[in-house]
Parts: C-alpha cells; sequence; structure tokens
C-alpha cells in the first residue's frame, strides 16, 4: 500500500499531461505550423474617445505612413514593435507619420501601456460586417449570422467595427438593439449582453480579409516562452472563471457548454484552419486539466484531497465516508453535464427559431 504523498504524485499525473498537452500543443502551432497574421491596411477606423490615439490627435481615416521613422510594411506587427518599445522604455512616446489628405504630418503616441484599462484606439478600418458568431453567445442565439451588416446600434448610425465594438462595450444598458442587414434586407434585433469574466459582450467577430495574410514561425525559444505564456494566460482565466461562476458573478447558462458544444466549436475550428483547431484542442486539454483538478470525489482532484486528509490525519478516512463523498461527487457532476447537455440543446433550438423568423 502505497504511502498518502505518493498516491497523491500519482493522482497528479492525469491533470498533469493534460497541462503539458495544451503547452505543446500552443509551442507547436508557434514553431512549425505558425500564426496567420492580416497585412492590414495602414488607414484608421473609428478612434474612441479618451483613447491614446485620441489624445495624440489621430483621426478616421489617417494612414500611417511610418513607424519610429520606419516605413510600414506589415501595420499590426511594426505597431507590435512599437508597443514593445513604449514597455521597454516607460515614458519614451512611438512616432507616427500619418497621411491626412494632402498633409504629412508627424505625431507622438505616448501613454502607459502597462496600465490595465487603457485605451490603444489605433485599429485599421474594417467594415461593420460580422466574420464571426460565436457558439453560445447571446448573438448566436439572437439569429446573427457571419456575413451580417451592422446598420446601427441603439439607433446610432455605424460606419466600422471598430464603431461597432466601442458601442456595445460602453452601451449603457445590457440590453441592445441592432438594426442590420442580411441579402440586402433590413432586419433588426434586440440582443442582451452577458458578462464572461471580464467585460459585457454578445460574442461577434469582424470580418477580416486574409488574402495577404502572412504566417509567421517563431524560434524554438520564442515558441517556448510564448507557449509557457500563453497556457499560463489561459488556465488562470479558466480558474479565475470558474471562481466567478461558484459565486454567481457570470452566467451558468451562458458559460457551460457540453458534448454538443464542443463538437460544433471543433468543426467550427476546424473549418478556420489548422491554427484555429489546433488552439481549441488545447484549450479544450486545459479545461479538462481544471476539471480534473475539482475537489470531487469521482476525478483525480478528489482523491488528492482525501490523499492530503490521509497525510494529516495520519490514517485514511473510513470507507463509508470516502463512499459518501465519491456519490456526492458523481451525483454533482451527473447534474452538471444534464444541464450542459440541456442548455446546449436548448441554445441550438433557439438559433434554430430566430433563423426561420429572419
Amino acid at each position: 500500500y502505497a504511502s498518502w504523498w505518493k498516491r497523491a504524485i500519482i493522482f497528479l499525473a492525469g491533470p498533469w499531461m493534460n497541462y503539458v498537452s495544451a503547452l505543446f500543443i500552443f509551442f507547436f502551432v508557434l514553431f512549425v505550423v505558425g500564426e496567420k497574421i492580416p497585412n492590414e491596411k495602414p488607414i484608421l477606423g473609428f478612434v474612441p474617445p479618451h483613447s491614446l490615439a485620441e489624445q495624440a490627435g489621430l483621426q478616421a481615416g489617417d494612414e500611417i505612413v511610418k513607424i519610429n521613422h520606419n516605413p510600414v510594411k506589415n501595420f499590426s506587427l511594426d505597431l507590435e514593435e512599437m508597443f514593445k518599445g513604449m514597455i521597454r522604455n516607460p515614458g519614451k512616446p512611438g512616432l507616427l507619420t500619418l497621411k491626412r489628405g494632402d498633409q504629412i504630418k508627424e505625431v507622438e503616441y505616448k501613454g502607459d501601456l502597462k496600465k490595465p484599462d487603457v485605451e490603444i484606439g489605433i485599429h485599421s478600418y474594417l467594415p461593420p460586417i460580422l466574420g464571426e458568431v460565436h457558439l453560445m453567445t447571446p448573438a448566436r442565439k439572437a439569429g446573427l449570422k457571419p456575413g451580417d451588416k451592422v446598420l446601427a446600434i441603439n439607433g446610432k448610425k455605424v460606419s466600422d467595427w471598430w464603431e461597432v465594438s466601442y458601442l456595445l462595450h460602453s452601451a449603457s444598458s445590457d440590453d441592445v438593439q441592432l438594426d442590420i442587414e442580411r441579402d440586402g434586407k433590413p432586419h433588426q434585433l434586440a440582443i442582451r449582453r452577458s458578462y464572461n469574466g471580464i467585460g459585457k459582450f454578445i460574442g461577434i467577430g469582424p470580418q477580416v480579409d486574409e488574402k495577404d495574410a502572412i504566417t509567421q514561425t517563431y524560434s524554438f525559444t520564442d515558441s517556448v516562452s510564448h507557449a509557457w505564456e500563453w497556457t499560463g494566460r489561459a488556465s488562470l482565466g479558466m480558474l479565475d472563471g470558474l471562481g466567478k461562476l461558484v459565486t454567481g458573478k457570470i452566467s451558468l447558462q451562458q458559460n457551460i457548454g457540453g458534448p454538443i458544444s464542443i463538437l460544433r466549436m471543433m468543426y467550427q475550428t476546424a473549418s478556420s484552419g489548422l491554427e484555429d483547431f489546433l488552439k481549441t484542442v488545447a484549450m479544450i486539454s486545459l479545461m479538462l486539466w481544471m476539471m480534473n483538478l475539482l475537489p470531487l470525489g469521482i476525478v483525480d482532484g478528489g482523491q488528492i484531497v482525501l490523499c492530503f486528509i490521509e497525510g494529516i490525519k495520519r490514517q485514511p478516512l473510513s470507507i463509508k465516508i470516502q463512499d459518501a463523498y465519491q456519490k456526492a461527487g458523481l451525483v454533482l457532476v451527473g447534474c452538471l453535464m444534464l444541464f450542459a447537455v440541456f442548455n446546449d440543446i436548448w441554445g441550438w433550438v433557439l438559433e434554430k427559431m430566430h433563423n426561420q423568423l429572419n
């Protein structure tokens, strides 16, 4: 009979392999597959009020021709380098050379990018057309589809994706009204925003032209570093989300999915390409890591709890207590799975109902 701490290590092996799998998959994406980076036009879209971009005097329609005196080659990557330099050298502004009409101007872009609530405000123009409508979100359940063009939000006309994003996040009420165009016909939808632990959202993404996108791979050391960072950030985000689910700060209905949602998500990301598919597999692996560490009798986390109790008491709990603990875990997990499956089916029914109406 192995000692309690040896058994605890054995039970930790399962969740640890889930974590290592996610880490390896993301490393593989960075080192072998590569990340798609769209080659966006350096023409600015909507500039949010009170953002660093507005403070620098930038305006929608400005064309950025140079960043830190270097001609723009890839707008996203060049901006990222400027931001990294500003973080490494606090107080040193980035320099943007822009074309506005017939004028060429140089402006200083400055601010503390380490602040968690900082609004950067520099975005390439994107039309207000939906490219993604995520599963299990208010937008999906309300019947929004990729290709829909947003015309107005709460009666305010929009002409740019970033204006759509700004108005949705800054709306004074969770109930928002969207005017959209689909197949040349206008439609009006009422959607209620949901809280995902970070902010209020409805679950949509822009349509991005990837025909000129570049695929960037990283060196071995950079891939390892980025993989560790991404896996750590994703796992902390999951733990934070679990805490908010338990305390009721975020909706269980909006954030719990079962096997149907997982299969649909896998199909959706597989259609988007290998990079998105592998990232989804990594996220599922991290989800299994977290679930296996829960202190429930039928998973590894519950067995680890029993091992530590045995170590503290110097003897194992009685068979009767262990049996009750196992059954309680089984009932709880069973109820959660039933709820997740019902939530999957109900979400799918809502989508179909709204799609028929629209």
